[in-house]
């Protein structure tokens, strides 16, 4: 008998040994070592620095929602929730949004319909208005850890979309005074005005005979300057000015009507211009320009010739001009 009991002993004995063997080998074989150590790149479940990023206000965004609850358990609308108000900053360029706030105005009501034989059916109405600040990220905080050692990401995805981006806009703003509709300014100058006159008698037989005189005057110019720019390439452009001669003393509107064809590339502009010039007749010249502050700062020069009268008088005007000009109306929005 009692050799029968210690035998049954070292059975149980052996069978509890092995089934711990069993099990311990079981979780070494299912439950791989696992390296959570940082910043070791590659390891399974790295992780990295969260960087402290300054940032800027984009502005306030503002999201109302509703939601109704009856008490035969219906229910309609929503609250409002992390998405709408990204959303919302989303249209202000934004990348995060900050003090949140969500009110919320209840109204209960007993609907219609209810009787003494049922219960009354109950509406909630729940109004909710949300509010938050939307920011843009700048740079990052280099924050030290108590070893010393910067943050991993001091620049990133962030910071790599927020140059380039600031780059676009960069590049859109230079190139903004050549994409305008009107270009307005001034301009002061000065020339000279000669004539060529025939002065006809009679030679006291058939025909007659004539002598030519010929005047040059020095000339200063001033006046106002408007070009419209219908295509890139071709703008049509005026001057409202007047002349005064430095000879005589008159005075002479300086009135041209010009087809300015050429192009704005760069920092600059270059233009010939075609055209009339009131009272007096063909024009010709030519514009340069440079992008100088909001504006263009261009020098301009022109040669007017025209017929005075019957007789064949001449006019002949040779004016050069610096001016400025500022755009006005955008042709396109910025992007």
């Amino acid at each position: 008998m009692m050799d029968r009991l210690l035998k049954r002993f070292d059975m149980n004995r052996f069978l509890s040994s092995s089934a711990l063997f069993v099990l311990v080998f079981a979780s070494c074989a299912t439950q791989p070592t696992v390296n959570y150590g940082y910043p070791e790149s590659g390891s399974v479940n790295n992780s990295a620095a969260v960087p402290v990023k300054d940032y800027e206000t984009a502005g306030i965004v503002f999201v109302k929602s509703s939601e109704v609850i009856d008490s035969a358990g219906n229910h309609t609308g929503s609250k409002i929730t992390y998405e709408m108000l990204m959303l919302e900053a989303q249209k202000l360029d934004a990348d995060d949004i900050l003090n949140i706030r969500i009110d919320v105005n209840e109204v209960h009501e007993v609907l219609d319909g209810s009787s003494f034989f049922s219960a009354p059916v109950t509406r909630t109405t729940y109004n909710y208005t949300a509010t938050a600040l939307a920011i843009r990220y700048t740079t990052v905080v280099p924050v030290r850890d108590a070893a010393g050692y910067l943050p991993v990401m001091e620049t990133g995805v962030l910071e790599s979309r927020r140059s380039a981006s600031a780059s676009k806009v960069s590049a859109s703003d230079s190139d903004a005074w050549k994409k305008k509709w009107v270009y307005l300014g001034g301009v002061l100058g000065g020339g000279t005005l000669d004539y060529e006159q025939k002065r006809y008698y009679s030679s006291g037989g058939s025909g007659s005979s004539y002598s030519e005189y010929d005047d040059s005057y020095g000339l200063f110019a001033a006046g106002a300057v408007a070009d419209f720019a219908l295509l890139d390439f071709f703008s049509i452009g005026t001057i409202l000015g007047v002349g005064v001669s430095t000879g005589d003393g008159g005075v002479y509107p300086v009135l041209p009507l010009l087809g300015k064809l050429g192009y704005r590339f760069g920092g600059m502009e270059a233009w010939l211009d075609v055209g009339y010039t009131l009272g007096l007749g063909f024009t010709l010249g030519g514009t340069v320009g440079f992008h100088v502050g909001p504006g263009v700062l261009f020098a301009e020069a022109l040669y007017v010739h025209g017929h005075l009268d019957i007789d064949d008088d001449a006019k002949h005007l040779f004016v050069g001009m610096l001016g400025y000009k500022i755009g006005i109306g955008n042709k396109q929005k910025r992007t």
